[in-house]
């Protein structure tokens, strides 16, 4: 993993906008979260990269979750910056260490987890209700 200097360009973008970046760059044809762009190479003293980070999933998910899209929108914005790092989510276990680093990252940034927490949902008529959140190897990519 990189212990210096990280340069980030970030984009918010639709989710049309990201799935014609995915499809584009990574030949996948769908929206997604974010997708991380490289830019330096491995070993360069800064670690440059960009990040397309899809405002749309973000709200969507937020509302499911039962959080903040920003709070989601900044989980994504981990999530590709993690990976610039070298970090990976394929297999299982990778993926338990990546949500373990994302909720560590998240608050160092003063923002609450986003997965494993009761969280407060607002249904049309403003009220809340309480439910539980747990975290699984589906909830994010």
């Amino acid at each position: 993993l990189h212990g210096g200097p990280v340069r980030l360009d970030v984009e918010a973008m639709s989710d049309p906008e990201i799935r014609r970046a995915n499809r584009r760059f990574l030949r996948h044809d769908f929206a997604t979260d974010v997708v991380t762009f490289p830019l330096s190479a491995p070993g360069e003293a800064v670690l440059c990269g960009a990040l397309a980070v899809s405002r749309d999933t973000a709200r969507r998910e937020a509302a499911h979750r039962g959080h903040a899209p920003y709070h989601e929108w900044m989980l994504y914005v981990v999530h590709g910056t993690l990976h610039l790092l070298g970090h990976d989510d394929q297999a299982p276990a990778a993926r338990r260490r990546m949500r373990r680093a994302e909720t560590e990252f998240l608050a160092a940034l003063g923002l609450p987890p986003v997965f494993g927490r009761r969280a407060r949902c607002v249904g049309a008529s403003g009220r809340g209700r309480e439910r539980n959140r747990r975290s699984t190897d589906e909830e994010a990519s």
